[in-house]
């Protein structure tokens, strides 16, 4: 199965689409300008592309509109897509991700690597030697909602809309740890990482809609 037919059968949210697609395209950036130890890039690639496959269980359509993008008009029809991904999945966001990873044929590697992204804090993934994990949470947060970002500005984002949830000091260490997880990667790319902008990492949507969703 190919990624392009993931999105289709399980009514992946477009917005949610694009989103995976970006942080593939950051992630293959990187892999192509890596200098460090070896990596998987095709792993990194495919977690990159259905590592928020399960976050249609979560949304709150209702309170939170913007998330359909265009859709907006369509609410109906995305609660009632919604409703039967629940019914199927649950509504634990990774435990629905991993359940349709299984579903369509994914490697129990792909699902490991998910699993940790999502179970890890971001001091322990900066801490750890994997540099498939690494990469991953780096492009997945160099990508907002609507487009590219900076770390700062996805950071501060993220803090805007969650600050009266957040720890202020787990906050900061969050903060730390994502500056030195850009400085590991930045020491491993033959480019700075301010070279990773929306028209350097852009490609065809079709490299990676065409992917194999490979099961090992």
């Amino acid at each position: 199965m190919t990624i392009g037919q993931v999105y289709k059968k399980y009514k992946i949210l477009p917005n949610l689409q694009e989103h995976m697609l970006r942080v593939a395209k950051v992630a293959t950036f990187i892999c192509e300008h890596w200098t460090g130890p070896q990596l998987d890039r095709n792993l990194i690639k495919q977690a990159a592309l259905t590592h928020d496959l399960g976050n249609m269980v979560r949304f709150d359509f209702r309170a939170h509109p913007e998330f359909l993008g265009k859709e907006a008009e369509r609410l109906d029809y995305w609660l009632s897509v919604q409703r039967n991904l629940r019914e199927k999945y649950g509504r634990e966001e990774h435990r629905a991700a991993v359940k349709i990873l299984k579903q369509a044929g994914a490697s129990r590697k792909l699902m490991r690597l998910l699993s940790r992204q999502a179970i890890g804090r971001s001091e322990r993934i900066v801490d750890t030697g994997n540099w498939e994990l690494k990469i991953l949470h780096y492009s997945d947060f160099r990508v907002g909602p609507f487009g590219m970002l900076s770390i700062r500005q996805r950071l501060d984002d993220l803090y805007e809309r969650r600050k009266k949830l957040l720890d202020k000091r787990q906050w900061q260490r969050v903060r730390k740890a994502f500056g030195r997880l850009e400085q590991e990667i930045g020491k491993r790319l033959d480019r700075g990482v301010d070279t990773i902008t929306a028209r350097s990492v852009k490609r065809s949507d079709g490299e990676f809609l065409n992917l194999e969703l490979t099961g090992v």
